[in-house]
């Protein structure tokens, strides 16, 4: 298998004062259209982070 720069997804950390800006922002290509998105602890309506099987939190967002 060879290596192609073009089939990659970049995952940023994101540092800001604003309380609405995404945790983590997500960049990639595919099919030559770029996207981006924005990822936010998923939350219950109670405000409790909805945690994976390893008590870990998850991540949902919306893309460009």
């Amino acid at each position: 298998m060879s290596y192609d720069n073009n089939m990659q997804v970049i995952v940023s950390k994101v540092t800001s004062d604003n309380p609405k800006a995404p945790v983590m922002r997500v960049t990639t290509e595919i099919d030559g259209q770029k996207l981006k998105a924005g990822l936010w602890v998923w939350e219950r309506k109670d405000g409790s982070p909805v945690l994976d099987k390893q008590g870990k939190k998850q991540y949902i967002g919306t893309y460009e």
